[in-house]
């Protein structure tokens, strides 16, 4: 499995720290970018455009954040993936048991799980285990 480029959008820094720490416990993924704002990658994310070797190959993005809610980010990322030139999984994480949210998640063709917070080391290495099967992730 190639190294992942993951990128982390959620405002909550224990959030971060608990992804941050199993992975490094269970050496898990890579690079794990963290961004606690949403615009700032965002940005980065349009900035990028299609230049591969830059982008994310997973987003973890947290629904509930302030100014740019995750449901705005995931209508950014629609058209980011548009130009990308390459699947850009994103893993929606969530406070929320709202069986809504968790439909309303589906209906973008590039999320791949919806997570109730905190993540798991059970979810993060099942995460790890799907990526470890290509060599080149799917398009």
């Amino acid at each position: 499995m190639k190294d992942l480029n993951i990128m982390m959008i959620d405002d909550n820094p224990i959030d971060h720290l608990i992804v941050q720490r199993i992975c490094e416990k269970e050496s898990l993924f890579g690079r794990i970018k963290h961004y606690y704002h949403p615009a700032e990658p965002l940005e980065l994310l349009k900035t990028i455009g299609n230049n591969i070797a830059q982008l994310p190959d997973i987003i973890l993005l947290d629904l509930h954040i302030p100014i740019i809610s995750g449901w705005e980010m995931l209508d950014h990322f629609a058209d980011i993936q548009r130009i990308a030139g390459k699947r850009i999984d994103v893993h929606v994480l969530s406070d929320s048991l709202d069986h809504a949210d968790r439909i309303r998640s589906q209906s973008y063709s590039f999320v791949r799980n919806f997570f109730v917070k905190p993540l798991t080391s059970l979810a993060l290495r099942e995460m790890h285990q799907y990526y470890a099967q290509f060599a080149v992730l799917p398009v």
